[in-house]
């Protein structure tokens, strides 16, 4: 699992998570300028990944007027979801589900994940069913190689 690989934990239990937030592991999404939190029973995830989401959501409410909605944040081992990935990274806060946008915005928001995906920061996948983003955001840049380009650090589908 690409979390365990980074040295991250993962969450089994609602306890666990909330003494992981409470010791500053993770912080707590909350609606902001940029970005709404809906539906989300653990809106939990690591700073890499809340900054990412407000520099992308302040982006966003830019080109589109609108904010970016959250609908998955921490996950739990012991919460399986029928479309989840057994490798999933949502249980160590890496992840995000975004709710996807209409028209223009879509576009928009594909076009800015396209780019964050060329830096090696974060992985991104565009589900059908039902219709969100998946925002996966890496701890660290990913590590030069011996050619000197980048090697990827995208988890096989993670959900």
């Amino acid at each position: 699992m690409v979390a365990i690989a980074h040295g991250l934990a993962v969450q089994a239990t609602k306890r666990a998570a909330d003494s992981a937030a409470a010791a500053g592991v993770y912080v707590r999404l909350v609606r902001g300028p940029s970005y709404d939190v809906r539906g989300v029973a653990l809106p939990y995830v690591l700073p890499a990944t809340q900054a990412v989401l407000a520099d992308l959501g302040a982006r966003f409410r830019a080109a589109c007027g609108e904010r970016l909605v959250v609908t998955g944040a921490l996950r739990l081992t012991s919460r399986h979801l029928a479309n989840g990935h057994p490798k999933s990274v949502h249980p160590a806060g890496m992840a995000v589900d975004l709710r996807s946008p209409y028209g223009r915005c879509r576009r928009w928001l594909r076009t800015a994940l396209l780019a964050l995906e060329r830096t090696g920061r974060i992985d991104a996948t565009e589900e059908r069913h039902p219709p969100h983003f998946h925002l996966t955001v890496f701890p660290e840049p990913a590590p030069p190689t011996a050619a000197g380009g980048t090697r990827s650090r995208r988890p096989a589908r993670a959900q």
